[in-house]
């Protein structure tokens, strides 16, 4: 072959193999076996600084108080209950109303006693007619025995006078045992009935009255009314969680809502009921019974320890962690020890050092 022709030949090989090569991506291409997205996700792979769309916090050295709110009311210190000394009759009279002042020997509210008092009329009416009885058997008692002693009454007379005369002692002690009883259940009813009224003991205000009271029955067991004592007033609260908290003697700050603040102390506590007073150290008598307020105890606190918002801390009783932005700008999660968790900031104890930036959710 000469030079030439080998020369045409060789270029129609690459040729040939170029045009196959340049068909073959075109054909690839438009049937879709690399595709367009891929590449294109392939070629542009960059990191994004999404850090502006965090809000962040340092951990720093910081003061962690956990306080609980105590919820208090201005109150009447001495409450009695009033109770019925009597069971099982009907409420008759009700003399008094929520709101009502009362003093130490005020009626209240009383039971029907009309049966009792009617038979008390019956009985004083049998006692005397039994005594009217007596008086006329004694008379003729003694006109039996004057004619006893008489001269020239014979034998048969006395002896029928007699008998007349033991008739009538016998009638005579047959109206004594009715007087007798019927003086017993004159007591017994008169008793009743004294124990029917409830009388305030104290000078104070009717705080409760029992909804259905009128014309309920007596039970010695259920108080009908409360009374509260208003020459003695304090702040109390009943907070169970609180008591381990506080002691006699301890200050306190009471504080309104309108603003108004008060210096107080514990004067007493009650763990199984919850229930604490809080007497003022100097007497206000513009506050109002039924004023609220709170008490901001400090429950724990740290001071200066590495500290994050409690905003910023994540998880559960086993395991916290808070999130961290890497230098990429990566939202991560880390695990942290914490310690004290305050109102506002968490203790940690490791996982993280100073001057770290948290995300805040």
């Amino acid at each position: 072959m000469h030079l030439l022709d080998l020369s045409l030949h060789t270029f129609r090989n690459r040729g040939a193999a170029l045009l196959i090569a340049v068909c073959t991506a075109v054909f690839a291409g438009s049937c879709g076996l690399i595709p367009t997205e891929e590449k294109e996700h392939k070629l542009n792979i960059v990191t994004e600084d999404v850090s502006s769309r965090y809000d962040l916090a340092m951990a720093q050295l910081a003061d962690v108080e956990l306080t609980k709110t105590i919820v208090c009311t201005y109150s009447q210190l001495n409450e009695i209950k009033v109770y019925f000394s009597i069971g099982g009759y009907k409420v008759n009279s009700i003399y008094v109303s929520e709101g009502d002042r009362v003093s130490a020997g005020d009626p209240l509210a009383a039971l029907d006693m009309s049966a009792q008092e009617q038979a008390i009329i019956s009985f004083g009416e049998q006692i005397r007619s039994a005594q009217l009885e007596i008086s006329q058997n004694e008379e003729m008692i003694d006109f039996y025995q004057k004619r006893i002693d008489s001269a020239g009454v014979s034998l048969l007379d006395k002896e029928d006078y007699a008998l007349k005369s033991q008739e009538c002692e016998e009638n005579i002690n047959r109206c004594q045992k009715t007087i007798e009883y019927a003086e017993k259940r004159t007591e017994e009813y008169k008793a009743l009935i004294e124990q029917s009224v409830v009388y305030s003991e104290i000078d104070g205000t009717v705080y409760f009255v029992r909804d259905d009271l009128s014309g309920s029955t007596s039970n010695p067991e259920t108080f009908i009314m409360k009374i509260l004592d208003s020459s003695e007033c304090a702040f109390t609260a009943e907070d169970k969680a609180a008591c381990p908290y506080l002691k006699v003697g301890d200050p306190v700050l009471i504080e309104r809502s309108t603003g108004e603040s008060y210096a107080a102390s514990v004067t007493s506590i009650d763990p199984e009921s919850g229930k604490m007073v809080f007497d003022l150290d100097e007497p206000d008598f513009s506050i109002s019974v039924g004023t609220r307020a709170n008490i901001n105890l400090l429950v724990d606190s740290r001071e200066q320890v590495l500290a994050i918002p409690r905003i910023a801390l994540y998880g559960n009783e086993d395991e916290h962690y808070v999130y961290v932005l890497t230098e990429d700008g990566v939202r991560e999660p880390v695990t942290v020890e914490v310690g004290l968790i305050g109102n506002t900031n968490a203790e940690i104890l490791s996982g993280i050092e100073i001057y770290t930036s948290v995300i805040v959710r």
